[in-house]
């Protein structure tokens, strides 16, 4: 079975849907309330909800049971450093690719 590099927002825990609505909440700057990414372009906040697809993606695939916890105690040295490694991966290989058909 193929695995997903994103993982789709339907698929999302809870906590992260509850994350990013409370990031994005709209507001007057001076409301309490409002989320501290209400200012982000809709272009922004797609580049980042793609990346956190990827991150819940990476997750899913080697720290399944992670997702459990809250969005902020998934990020650990161990979950990091398997991150960075999996980017490094891909890069890598979409360098190699790209030599060899040019």
């Amino acid at each position: 079975m193929r695995k997903l590099k994103h993982l789709p927002p339907e698929c999302w825990p809870k906590a992260d849907h509850d994350a990013f609505d409370a990031a994005y909440r709209p507001g007057d700057i001076f409301d309490e309330d409002r989320g501290p990414g209400a200012h982000h372009s809709e272009g922004w906040r797609r580049m980042i909800r793609t990346t956190w697809r990827r991150w819940l993606g990476f997750l899913t695939n080697h720290y399944s049971a992670d997702l459990m916890n809250p969005p902020a105690e998934r990020i650990t040295p161990g979950t990091g450093a398997g991150w960075r490694g999996s980017r490094h991966a891909l890069l890598a290989a979409a360098i190699r690719r790209t030599a060899s058909s040019g």
